[in-house]
């Protein structure tokens, strides 16, 4: 049984567009995501006035702390550690995942094809407990994997969503993320003889993948518009017969608050072996 830790504790705030997120699934007993903090009740004593008024008390706000601020779960861990539990054959528990909108959306998708995931309760957080497929996904049961607004969840299923025979993606933001762009990962997944039907040259949503699993094979990736894309062949590659020979032609571009650039100019050399994937910058 694998175990992941996914940053650290608890989980914070999120916003989308101004409005909090939430979800619960109450019959599973799954968390309810909440916008702001969790107050410890002395805190919420010390801030109020003597008299029971809700004012703040001048003393205790230079009264100094012992707490420990309650920091969220990396989102970026959370997800890639699901894709591993998702391929993984056995049991697979990851401790202290980011609850956010992206996880829903993920956790959905890997019910959908073929895995078995609950929600733990922990004494100090929730922990996510994933029965893994062992590489052999299943159809979803109408065919389609629901992306709600999460990019790169989208990004990293449409990798591996090419080892179905038939897979469509959809969402329900059309003004936000069905304006994403994911046409040079669909460019390399069609190299690789998957035919894929998108919206428009930039392969914006509604997707449709057919023809898989290919066999493996050479491909080139660009990496300037998102490390997402390589991210997304790298999960695919040691799921194929030949593997996959990736090329990537620029610098890749990595995720980050600081929008940090990988490299710096064309090389020439290999980069890394990942399972059956040699990758390449040419």
């Amino acid at each position: 049984m694998a175990r992941f830790t996914g940053g650290p504790i608890s989980a914070g705030s999120h916003s989308r567009r101004g409005r909090r997120v939430a979800y619960n699934d109450r019959e599973r007993g799954e968390p309810l995501r909440h916008g702001g903090r969790h107050l410890h009740a002395a805190t919420t004593r010390a801030n109020q006035r003597p008299g029971g008024g809700s004012g703040r008390d001048p003393a205790a706000a230079h009264a100094p702390t012992t707490d420990a601020p309650a920091l969220p779960g990396s989102k970026y861990y959370t997800l890639r550690y699901l894709l591993n539990a998702l391929l993984a054959a056995g049991e697979s528990v990851m401790r202290f995942p980011a609850r956010s909108e992206d996880t829903a959306v993920l956790v959905a998708a890997l019910r959908a094809l073929g895995a078995r995931v609950r929600w733990e309760r922990e004494e100090a957080d929730w922990r996510l407990r994933v029965a893994g497929t062992g590489g052999r996904l299943q159809a979803p049961p109408d065919g389609v994997l629901r992306m709600g607004n999460a990019g790169a969840v989208l990004r990293l299923l449409l990798g591996i969503g090419a080892l179905l025979p038939e897979l469509r993606l959809t969402t329900d933001h059309p003004d936000s993320l069905g304006r994403r762009p994911n046409a040079d990962l669909l460019a390399a997944l069609e190299s690789l003889g998957i035919q894929v039907e998108a919206q428009g040259t930039a392969g914006c949503l509604p997707i449709t993948l057919r023809g898989g699993p290919p066999r493996g094979g050479a491909v080139s990736i660009s990496g300037a518009r998102s490390s997402q894309y390589l991210s997304a062949l790298l999960y695919l590659a040691p799921q194929l017969p030949e593997g996959l020979t990736i090329t990537v032609p620029d610098d890749a571009a990595c995720a980050g608050a600081g929008g940090h650039r990988s490299g710096g100019g064309a090389r020439s050399a290999l980069v890394s072996r990942c399972g059956r994937a040699d990758v390449c910058a040419a």
